[in-house]
């Protein structure tokens, strides 16, 4: 679900504002110091940080929700590779800081959905990464 909605719209946002701010500059919200940014897209982000941390089980569509405010909160705190050039070393250096514990998180993490499935030790050979097509073709 991440790779289907966190990547397509941090770009979407990234591009809108990009394209905003070439278009018009001046534009209200499209000249703020670095900082804004940083502390705009971490707001974005509050949601799905709260449920991952609280463990709880959330439905389909507040995950769906929260994965997208991440989305959109990643476009904005990378606005600034754009509209900052003197900011573009920190911005991927922050970037590389939550990316990096980021992907680790998501690797020992990745098999959580396995849990008590007679099928985790076929992971990723197994049902549920096959698709309906390839099904009724057998």
């Amino acid at each position: 679900m991440g790779c289907f909605i966190v990547y397509p719209i941090g770009l979407l946002t990234l591009l809108s504002l990009s394209l905003a701010w070439l278009l018009t500059p001046n534009l209200p919200g499209l000249s703020e110091p670095t900082y804004v940014y940083y502390a705009t897209g971490g707001l974005f982000a509050i949601p799905i940080i709260v449920a991952k941390t609280l463990q709880r089980s959330q439905s389909r569509q507040m995950r769906i929700t929260s994965k997208i405010l991440l989305a959109v909160g990643l476009g904005v705190a990378g606005f600034p590779l754009i509209s900052q050039p003197g900011d573009r070393l920190l911005t991927l250096l922050i970037f590389a800081m939550f990316l990096i514990p980021y992907i680790g998180h998501k690797g020992v993490t990745a098999l959580d959905d396995c849990q008590g499935c007679p099928e985790k030790s076929n992971f990723p050979n197994c049902s549920g990464f096959e698709f309906e097509e390839a099904k009724s073709n057998e």
